[in-house]
């Protein structure tokens, strides 16, 4: 009954999820004293209209080498960023205010449409229409 990514929730430890996100293999990343800041926007994206825009590109450098470096050289892409942004512009623009607001790196989480974004600093960010979750890490 429970969605297959969540084994990658059980352990308080940085993971690399294949498959369908039920095979972990453990990474060093250090991201301590980190501030992750998760936002919800009051926007549904299905499922369908979230694949119906994905284009999947290849990484040109695997997700293990990108993690190795600094949180702000991270370049990963989510592919479906370029679908929803387009249909969705508001999603986009809490990206663009996160990079504003000092994050270190921004990204909207899985199919969206949820942003989160890691700063050094506690972020003092206001957002409106949105749910906020803030959380200092400490792996």
């Amino acid at each position: 009954e429970l969605g297959a990514d969540c084994p990658f929730f059980i352990e308080n430890k940085p993971c690399l999820a294949k498959g369908i996100g039920e095979q972990l293999s453990e990474v060093s990343l250090n991201i301590s004293d980190i501030y992750l800041l998760v936002v919800t926007p009051n926007i549904h994206v299905s499922t369908a209209m979230a694949y119906s825009g994905v284009v999947p590109k290849q990484p040109l450098v695997s997700l293990q080498k990108l993690i190795s470096e600094p949180i702000a050289d991270w370049s990963m892409q989510n592919d479906f960023e370029e679908g929803i942004f387009s249909s969705e512009p508001k999603i986009k623009a809490l990206k663009d205010k996160m990079y504003d607001s000092g994050a270190l790196y921004s990204s909207m989480s899985g199919s969206g449409s949820s942003v989160f974004g890691f700063f050094e600093k506690k972020p003092n960010i206001k957002f409106d229409d949105c749910r906020l979750h803030l959380q200092e890490i400490s792996l």
